[in-house]
Parts: structure tokens; C-alpha cells; sequence
């Protein structure tokens, strides 16, 4: 079972954070490991901007009220993750 606690209490910048701070005093395969999680972060950060963004562009031009409020949530639900950043 993964450990989810730790970003639902303070979110991936949390993740993020807590790998920057142990940066200086890492050995250099700790230093490998931080590093790419820090990058996960970000990268994940940056998927969340897409996937607003294309999701508010589909839901513009959807015709069924249905799947455009499907869309709508999912470009807010992004956003809010993005924002909690």
C-alpha cells in the first residue's frame, strides 16, 4: 500500500519541498532520487495546467450539456490542484 498521507495533509508541493530541503545533506544516490522527484512534481504540476486548459477548449465547443458539465469539472478540478500548488 502507498503512503498517501503525506500529499493529501500537505499536497505535492509538500513532496516537492521536503525533497529540496534534503538536497545539501544527501549522499549523491540520495541526491538522484530527490532530484527526480522534485522533477516528478513539477512535471506533474505542468500536466495539471494541460489538462485545464484542454479541457476548457473541449468543453467550448461540446453540444451535449451532459459531457460539457463533465468538462467544465474536470478544467476546475485541475485548476484547483494547480492553484493548492
Amino acid at each position: 500500500n502507498f503512503n498517501n498521507r503525506p500529499v493529501l495533509e500537505g499536497g505535492l508541493v509538500s513532496l516537492k519541498e521536503k525533497a529540496e530541503a534534503l538536497l545539501p545533506d544527501s549522499t549523491p544516490k540520495e541526491k538522484e532520487f530527490l532530484n527526480s522527484v522534485i522533477v516528478s512534481m513539477e512535471q506533474l504540476k505542468r500536466c495539471a495546467e494541460k489538462f485545464s486548459e484542454k479541457a476548457e477548449i473541449l468543453s467550448e465547443n461540446e453540444e451535449n450539456p451532459e459531457y460539457r458539465k463533465n468538462l467544465e469539472l474536470i478544467a476546475k478540478t485541475a485548476k484547483k490542484t494547480i492553484h493548492n500548488w
